[in-house]
């Protein structure tokens, strides 16, 4: 099992790119991995 750290910086105004780093860490977890989400930029007001 590996520890994945995942960074968004996209906000509301780019909603698919807003949506990766979700997406990411939903896979990951599902696979059994520890995911750390690191949200900054314009991504922290989601």
């Amino acid at each position: 099992m590996a520890t994945f750290i995942i960074s968004g910086s996209r906000g509301t105004d780019d909603p698919t790119m807003a949506t990766l780093p979700f997406m990411a860490a939903k896979v990951a977890k599902e696979q059994g991995h520890d995911v750390v989400l690191w949200l900054w930029n314009e991504s922290v007001t989601l």
